[in-house]
Formats: C-alpha cells, structure tokens, sequence
C-alpha cells in the first residue's frame, strides 16, 4: 500500500524497497495498525506511541522502519482529507515531503531507512501544521511571558525549519509572505505575528556568527526576546548527524564553519539551547 505514496514524496528506490518490505512483515498487525491510526487521529491521545512499539516487536522488524511505514500509510488517509477540506494536492505534497527529510535525518543518525520522531507528525495529521516554501507554520498561543510585542496567551503562528536544504534569506521572506496571505483570519490591524523557537537563534551561538552566512541572516531576521540553555546538547545531531556524548564531541568531524561553531562553543564550556525570536509580517513584507 505503501510505495504509491512513498513513490509520490520522492523517497530514494533504496528507501522505498526496504520499507516495503518491512511492510510486508507487519501484515499480521493490521488491527493494532488500525488501532494506532485512531490514536493518532484523535488529538490528545497518545496511545499510538505503545501500540506503535509493540507492533514492531510482533513484527520483528526495527521500530523506526515500522514507524515511518505507519505514517504512510497515514499519509494515504491524509491525503483525503486534505481534498475534503479543500486543500490542494500541492499543499499536502509541499507538507508532507517533511516525512523524507525526517527519514535521511534517521538514515544518518540510526542508520536505516525510518523516522525516530513520530509524535512530531501527530499535528501534521490533524491538519495543524502546513508548509508553505521554506518553512512550516502551526497556530498555537504564545506560552511566554509578555513582552513589547506580543503577549502570553496570544494567538500567533509558530514557524518551524525542516532539514530541507539551504536557508536562503530569499526563501524565507518568500515563505512568510505566503503564510501572510494563507492564514489570513490571524491578521490583526495589518499584521501577522510569526514565532520561532530553534536552536538556530540561540544567541551564545550566533549572535556573533559570521554576517555572510545564511544561519546568521536568518536569525537577524528575528527579534531575539528570550533564550534557554540545553545541557543535554539535543540538538547536536542536527549538527554533527549522531546524539551528543562528550566522546562524541571528540570524535566527531570539523569540517565547516558552523561544525566549528558549535563545537567550539561545547568544548569551551558552554551549552546549545534554544532562542525565541518574532517577526511581525505586514502586506508590505
């Protein structure tokens, strides 16, 4: 069931052999399959995570190859009801494309074909997340303290940056003038209210990385009003492709400017983290 769609988000033959066959191992899951797909479809319900475990046990087959050949074939059913909300074809393709990213991330850090952050999709399927160009947007309340620009509890749009390829400064000014247009209703006075929150505007990193990169003219597209430590590194695979350890610190390759980066940041004592920046987007933008 699963290679029509696979084939359709532009997986590698590799990719789409191997999870075919992992496919054909979890036949005998079909009710537990059923029953994780209502899980996941019901927002607040994350029964699907245990279902989801003892699938691949029954199976005997990787839990990561077996997630991503569930959310396919949640993807089949997503795909209708884009069309019964009236959504494009080419949204749910521009959206759902991220389940290709995700997996080479997994390639690279686990090293099979698969997906090790399933509950991420969980609002893709309840239709909360859309990608729009370069980055992807979800409606939620700002859970910050207040501050000049927008307030706690405020309704505004939170971007997120899929491992998509280069951030052109060009793309995502083209990105957020589309999320201006597409969410529409959240307009107010003129305005729409964009937050991110990424290790990418983390200011011990980057508020002094070098001007003509393009991680650093993103995050200069922000005002940066809040930022936290992570002492647990999670975001080096992000960088480095493998979970953080302080041997994998030393043993890993330095070999471009941001490697260098953030690895001399860690072995300098400091932490990676996270910063909350916001853009306010006018017709103008």
């Amino acid at each position: 069931m699963i290679r029509e769609m696979a084939e359709r988000l532009h997986f590698p033959s590799e990719a789409i052999e191997s999870l075919c066959s992992c496919e054909e191992k979890m036949q005998g899951s079909a009710d537990d399959i059923k029953r994780a797909m209502e899980s996941i479809y019901t927002p607040g319900c994350s029964e699907y995570i245990d279902i989801l475990d003892k699938i691949a046990r029954d199976s005997g087959v990787n839990r990561y190859e077996s997630d991503m050949v569930f959310l396919l074939l949640c993807a089949i059913e997503l795909a209708c009801k884009y069309r019964a909300a009236g959504y494009s074809d080419e949204l749910f393709d521009e959206t759902m494309v991220d389940l290709r990213y995700k997996m080479y991330e997994c390639k690279t850090v686990h090293g099979v074909w698969g997906c090790f952050v399933t509950f991420w999709y969980k609002e893709f399927l309840l239709m909360n997340i859309f990608s729009h160009g370069r980055m992807q947007y979800e409606r939620r309340t700002y859970p910050f303290d207040d501050c000049e620009v927008v307030k706690n509890g405020q309704m505004i749009l939170s971007c997120h940056i899929p491992s998509s390829g280069p951030m052109l400064v060009e793309d995502i000014k083209d990105s957020l003038r589309r999320a201006y247009r597409f969410y529409k209703d959240d307009v107010k006075d003129g305005k729409l209210t964009v937050a991110c929150f990424s290790w990418l505007l983390y200011p011990p990193l980057f508020a002094d990385y070098k001007e003509d990169s393009n991680i650093k003219k993103f995050y200069d597209l922000f005002n940066i009003i809040d930022y936290k430590d992570n002492e647990k590194n999670g975001d080096f695979w992000r960088v480095f492709g493998v979970n953080y350890s302080p041997e994998a610190l030393d043993s890993v390759a330095v070999d471009n400017s941001l490697k260098r980066k953030v690895y001399d940041h860690l072995k300098s004592g400091g932490n990676m983290g996270y910063g909350v920046g916001i853009i306010i987007v006018d017709e103008n933008y």
